[in-house]
């Protein structure tokens, strides 16, 4: 019986072309591999740079809005307080009741109240963070033109913003429109700025809490007590909250 070594294939020189072929198609394979590898590294950093983009997406106006709820300065908070209280039932007492003790309940109730707007105002405006003392600088950032950031972007990203986002910027542009250049102070006098816009909000604010009360009980504004207290809550209550928002910051060290 006769016996055939060495006639393997692959091993031999018996067959060159198909030695070829096997080479061809190992290249193939390795040419084939790296062009799904660097396929699936583009895929990958594109799908980083959507990641980033959506983590700067997120710093929208809505959720710096809403960054401004929060209460940073309790003591400052409970100071505004006190303040306010002692305001309504000053009046009530010196002013609008002249040293009568029977209405220092209704004004001590009228006072509450506008304390309790007054918090609300503040939240909306910053008034109880730590960058109140400089007046809270713009947390919308602007360019030299004067546009805001966000105004500025280009392509894809400024097209697809939502109506919320927009609307939310403009309410904060109209809320911190700037007349006379005011809104560049820093130190007292930006912190007496915030806190004279923070006032007048909490006037509105209690002004229509009045209407409300007085439609629903029919009968005229300024008919109860604490509402008597109102004209003067306003005008000495910007003058009041702002000096001492002044003098708050002027005195408060800075770190």
């Amino acid at each position: 019986m006769t016996t055939f070594t060495g006639l393997s294939p692959t091993s031999s020189g018996l067959f060159p072309a198909t030695n070829n072929v096997i080479r061809t198609f190992s290249n193939q394979d390795s040419i084939r591999t790296i062009k799904t590898t660097n396929r699936l590294i583009r895929l990958s950093s594109r799908h980083n740079d959507n990641d980033r983009n959506q983590n700067e997406d997120d710093q929208s106006p809505p959720q710096q809005l809403l960054s401004l709820v929060a209460v940073e300065d309790t003591q400052l908070l409970f100071y505004d307080v006190i303040l306010i209280l002692n305001l309504s039932m000053s009046i009530s007492f010196w002013v609008v009741h002249r040293l009568s003790f029977t209405h220092l309940a209704s004004s001590l109730s009228e006072g509450s109240l506008l304390a309790l707007l007054w918090i609300i105002a503040g939240l909306y405006h910053g008034s109880f963070l730590w960058s109140s003392i400089d007046g809270n600088p713009q947390n919308f950032s602007e360019d030299k033109n004067g546009e805001s950031s966000i105004d500025s972007k280009k392509g894809s990203d400024a097209s697809t913003e939502s109506t919320v986002f927009s609307f939310s910027e403009k309410l904060y542009q109209l809320n911190n429109i700037d007349l006379f250049g005011l809104n560049e102070q820093r130190g007292p006098g930006g912190a007496g700025m915030l806190a004279l816009r923070t006032f007048v909000t909490t006037a509105n604010l209690r002004l229509l809490v009045a209407l409300g009360t007085a439609v629903l009980g029919h009968r005229h504004v300024g008919d109860v007590d604490g509402e008597m207290l109102i004209p003067m809550e306003i005008g000495v209550g910007l003058i009041l909250m702002s000096l001492w928002r002044a003098l708050h910051s002027s005195v408060t060290l800075r770190l």
